[in-house]
């Protein structure tokens, strides 16, 4: 899958206009894959189109995958921004949504993220999960204030057709929150997150001061991008394309 990867970067890089002020390694779980690959691709990142000096490297990663070696491992590669895939703080919804790691495993990875030397730190977390109520998000909402992660991405919980989710849901076997309370819970994030001195500068992303994403940003300003692997996005003006899905 790395070999595809460079092969399309090589493909598509010509494309580019000077050197990529971004590098977003999202996707399914990117923090899983081996990091002499991972090393391997970013080089080839760096080959063409190149990266600025200054630029924004971001890597999606689980809790469970957060170790002080692999931190080690991805500053030296050059990656100076992690979003963390948390969802919720509580070990019940977690296993709601079938998570692999619970509360106190976030809780750590979160210390460690926030104590190393990357440039900033991003935190998922998701409402509309079964058995949240306003008040329980309320609670997690301050607690993830106290912990000072620079930036959140709050999310409603999007019921994807085929998935065993929404099955359970279709099925009755799970009830999720109604539309009123998730709404509830969608404004009490931007008002108590406002309130902390974060700016919500985009539909799901609230950042403190120095902390937007500069990536996430550019999709908003018509930045062109090139997306590599399955399913990515692209846009290269004016043209906006989709990989094929299925990694196969």
């Amino acid at each position: 899958y790395t070999d595809a990867l460079i092969s399309e970067l090589s493909a598509r890089a010509p494309s580019m206009l000077g050197t990529a002020e971004t590098l977003y390694i999202g996707g399914g779980t990117p923090s899983l894959w081996a990091l002499g690959d991972l090393g391997r691709f970013l080089d080839a990142v760096r080959d063409r189109p190149g990266l600025s000096e200054d630029a924004e490297i971001t890597i999606e990663a689980n809790p469970t995958e957060v170790s002080a070696p692999w931190l080690r491992e991805i500053l030296a590669m050059g990656i100076n921004r992690v979003s963390l895939g948390v969802q919720a703080l509580r070990d019940d919804l977690l296993r709601s949504l079938e998570r692999t790691h619970d509360a106190r495993t976030a809780m750590s990875s979160i210390d460690a993220l926030l104590s190393s030397e990357l440039r900033s730190v991003s935190m998922d977390l998701l409402f509309g999960i079964e058995g949240q109520r306003p008040d329980i998000w309320e609670a997690d909402l301050r607690e993830v204030q106290s912990l000072g992660v620079p930036h959140l991405s709050v999310y409603g919980l999007t019921l994807e057709e085929g998935t065993p989710l929404w099955d359970r849901v279709r099925k009755g076997k799970v009830t999720l929150p109604s539309e009123e309370e998730q709404l509830e819970m969608l404004l009490s994030a931007r008002r108590h997150l406002r309130e902390s001195g974060y700016v919500h500068y985009e539909v799901s992303s609230y950042a403190q001061p120095g902390h937007r994403a500069r990536h996430n940003s550019g999709y908003w300003t018509m930045r062109p991008y090139l997306g590599l692997g399955a399913g990515a996005h692209g846009f290269l003006p004016p043209v906006r394309y989709k990989n094929e899905s299925r990694v196969r």
